[in-house]
């Protein structure tokens, strides 16, 4: 027998061994390490093959495992959100939604997509369309069909578990009219009960109109961030200008580009592993976590199995490298939130993109560490000034000037020294995406302050250099003579004497400030965001 019978048969029967098994321990730690706004979870939920990944008890047929299984669904660790997707093939009546609800515990979300009777703008040549294919959809957002047969069973039996209702527009070769699109959308929009999050999904890139991402943040809807075929990317997506408008953020990873739907299916059926993994796709979405959490955004990322073969298994692998971008220590976990609930991050109009193309080169931070006296102060303004001198926008953030003013409240007591780096980190955050080659000249002696930091900003944005001098050096440059006051006991917690610094294990450059000058450093400096691509804006 196939290892795919011996699954079926564990699932479904009455098979040997316990009806059900303990929580994996590692799966709850790496949930309870997530953010709390994030909501992992699966397009669909009914799939034999996910027998020891997310389903151990034994059903008594296969029919109640489509009936009963989404209750133990939902009490998997990492699962806080689910896709209803049948509901795109006609509606759901309120006694299947409330048969839903009873399974799902306090507070789960489901994403639930709207019938494709009202999402469809031309029906498709399929026979299933029978005369209608080929032909307009005379209903399309109908708002009416959208009150009766969406809302109104919600409304009666799911509205306590109901999350973003998936608007998939699915993908036409008809030309887009662009008004008739906008004028539909806005008309659409503004019937959408206040109770009810929409979240528009278009499967066709011309359907990403001038109007398209406004319309949106006009009507508190959002767009879908999807990974499918005939789209670009996540990360182009979100390049787009206004196409994060909150308050909440949606992304389904569907299928990769230039693969056919029935040739994912057959390829990674019964869906029990990872099989082609995509790294860019990964990378795109943490950086969409990241960049929502931090606008204080809800965030719901659904995973169909033909994205990469297996949804819970990419599931966990996101969780995975998200935890591992986490803000180290009870310290980051503490000051990653603002304390007042009532913000919402308001969104420019320009992109990152934009202010790229208008400097000329790409914002970066570049974080210079290392003890008192090794050079980075004297390092930074030597690189800002020649970075100037080239067209560049450079500005430097230095340890000395900022306790004078935005940080003159702190010492140097290790807490202290954490919050002076948190302050800093936003500072040089926020310059960076600015567009300018922010240099920060700070002893910053702890790893993990600095990896906080590195945790806040985009892949790519933050660049540790290590100004690499012996304390013996340091101490022959001591003009200010603050190493004898330390060794003296003068001078309490003072970095290399009677405070530890720990020097980066993997930085981006290394600088040999003790050996070398300090033109020769700042050309070093220099060659390597050249070479990095960071003084262009390709």
């Amino acid at each position: 027998m196939s290892s795919r019978g011996r699954r079926q048969l564990g699932l479904f029967g009455a098979a040997d061994g316990a009806d059900g098994a303990a929580v994996d321990p590692e799966l709850v730690a790496l949930a309870a390490a997530l953010p709390e706004k994030v909501r992992f979870g699966t397009s669909s939920w009914t799939f034999p093959g996910w027998q020891g990944l997310v389903y151990q008890r034994r059903y008594p047929s296969q029919a109640a495992f489509m009936r009963e299984s989404l209750a133990e669904y939902a009490a998997h660790p990492l699962f806080r959100t689910v896709g209803i997707d049948r509901s795109f093939y006609g509606p759901i009546p309120a006694r299947d939604l409330a048969e839903y609800a009873a399974q799902l515990p306090p507070g789960f979300r489901a994403c639930m997509k709207v019938w494709e009777r009202i999402t469809t703008r031309v029906f498709p040549e399929h026979p299933r369309y029978g005369e209608r294919a080929g032909k307009a959809n005379p209903d399309f957002l109908s708002t009416e069909l959208f009150a009766e047969h969406v809302a109104a069973p919600i409304a009666e039996a799911f509205a306590d578990f109901i999350g973003p209702l998936i608007l998939e527009i699915p993908p036409s070769r008809a030309p887009v009219d662009v008004v008739a699109w906008e004028t539909a959308l806005v008309r659409f929009l503004e019937a959408m009960p206040r109770a009810l999050q929409c979240a528009v999904e278009v499967r066709d890139p011309e359907l990403l109109t001038p109007g398209y991402f406004p319309i949106l943040r006009e009507h508190d809807a959002t767009h879908v961030f999807n990974f499918w075929s005939r789209m670009p990317d996540i990360g182009a997506q979100l390049e787009l200008p206004l196409s994060m408008p909150g308050p909440f953020v949606v992304a389904r990873l569907m299928l990769p580009p230039g693969v056919a739907y029935e040739d994912a299916k057959q390829r990674f059926a019964p869906f029990d592993r990872v099989v082609t993994e995509q790294p860019k796709m990964r990378a795109d979405v943490i950086r969409l976590i990241e960049l929502a959490v931090e606008r204080g955004f809800e965030v719901y990322v659904v995973v169909n199995n033909k994205a990469e073969g297996s949804s819970p298994g990419t599931v966990r692998a996101l969780a995975e490298l998200l935890r591992a971008r986490a803000l180290p220590g009870d310290y980051g976990r503490r000051m990653s939130q603002p304390k007042a609930s009532n913000l919402t991050f308001h969104i420019g109009e320009l992109s990152r993109e934009a202010r790229t193309r208008a400097h000329g080169h790409r914002g970066v931070t570049l974080w210079l560490t290392g003890l008192s006296g090794s050079g980075k102060s004297t390092l930074s303004h030597r690189v800002e000034r020649l970075l100037t001198e080239r067209g560049v926008f450079a500005y430097v953030l230095d340890g000395d000037n900022v306790r004078h003013g935005l940080n003159r409240d702190l010492g140097f007591a290790p807490e202290d020294r954490t919050e002076n780096i948190r302050r800093v980190g936003q500072v040089a955050k926020l310059f960076t995406d600015a567009g300018a080659v922010v240099l920060t000249a700070f002893i910053s002696p702890y790893r993990e302050d600095r990896a906080s930091v590195r945790a806040t900003m985009p892949e790519g944005d933050f660049l540790e250099v290590h100004v690499a001098a012996g304390l013996d050096v340091c101490e022959t440059r001591d003009v200010k003579g603050l190493y004898k006051k330390a060794r003296a006991g003068e001078i309490p917690d003072f970095t290399g004497i009677s405070a530890p610094y720990e020097e980066p294990e993997a930085p981006e450059l290394r600088v040999d400030t003790g050996s070398q000058d300090v033109d020769a450093s700042a050309r070093e400096v220099i060659a390597y965001l050249e070479a990095q691509g960071y003084l262009s804006a390709g």
